[in-house]
């Protein structure tokens, strides 16, 4: 998946990359509290220590995400996250996953005419699974035991970790749960994050957003001389959130990860030919996961 991401990345920008993005409006939020979180397992929480008030948060549309939910500690949420996350790694639980990405309102300037020609040949015999049917459609099993595919597929990909503390959770707008008689269902969302990078503190280091490196080294790949001195490439994530349920017996049985971004990119390409910043534009992308069925 991540080649097949490559790929779809390295040839919008070859052509005319940049996102624009999907706005989630998360409104004001609960902005992370810096008290330890109890030491008491990943219970449900109680509502005299842990509810907290926080304003809804609402998709693109203004339809508020998760109705009727309460407000939650982002320390909490975050510690019965990573209890529950991490046995899938430290046992080797298998699971299914889903996973599919967009480019669209791509806005292109190439007065060669050469970005939309590589794109839509790209987008005809590249772009696997690139609408959320199509994933549902072809899920992929990985199977209990095998530890090494399990820490390169489930978050955070090619880490043994699932969460990378930080000093603080600024970077996190609020959290939310909703109990019902054989799940608790939690939210988390996120603060817009520039060029974040998977496996550090922050952002990166509970959702994947793509790395701009391997993005950068697949077009020299593709045999693009890129002036690099001109490169601008920036990937501001915008109304991203997680959602995960936890059963009774405190087992994570749904991950959920949702990630929307603007791409901005712009460079000058030697095309031997001729020279030209056929390389300038924006466009939206999102991606999304998600991981179910797990074998315990």
């Amino acid at each position: 998946m991540k080649k097949k991401l490559l790929v779809i990345l390295s040839c919008l920008l070859a052509l005319t990359l940049s996102a624009c993005s999907v706005n989630i409006n998360t409104g004001d939020g609960q902005s992370a509290g810096t008290s330890a979180p109890d030491a008491s397992g990943s219970a449900a929480p109680t509502e005299t220590e842990e509810v907290v008030e926080q304003d809804a948060f609402t998709n693109a549309q203004g339809a508020v995400i998760a109705p009727n939910a309460k407000g939650i500690r982002v320390s909490r949420a975050l510690r019965i996250y990573e209890e529950a996350a991490q046995r899938i790694k430290t046992e080797a639980i298998g699971f299914s996953r889903t996973h599919w990405q967009d480019f669209n309102d791509i806005n292109a300037i190439d007065s060669t005419g050469i970005a939309d020609f590589v794109l839509t040949i790209v987008s005809k015999n590249t772009v696997p699974n690139n609408s959320a049917q199509e994933a549902a459609q072809n899920p992929q099993t990985f199977a209990s035991g095998d530890a090494a595919s399990i820490r390169e597929n489930f978050p955070l990909f090619g880490f043994d970790s699932v969460y990378v503390e930080s000093e603080n959770n600024d970077y996190i707008a609020g959290a939310e749960y909703i109990e019902t008689d054989n799940y608790r269902e939690y939210y988390i969302y996120f603060r817009d994050a520039l060029n974040p990078k998977t496996g550090t503190a922050g952002f990166g280091g509970l959702m994947t957003p793509f790395d701009r490196e391997e993005v950068l080294d697949g077009i020299r790949n593709y045999g693009i001389l890129v002036d690099e001195s001109s490169l601008k490439l920036d990937c501001t994530y915008s109304g991203c959130y997680m959602m995960f349920r936890i059963d009774n017996d405190d087992n994570l049985i749904y991950l959920e990860q949702n990630l929307y971004a603007t791409i901005d990119a712009k460079a000058e390409i030697d095309l031997v030919v001729q020279s030209t910043n056929f390389m300038n534009g924006t466009c939206r992308y999102e991606e999304h996961y998600t991981y179910s069925q797990f074998t315990y």
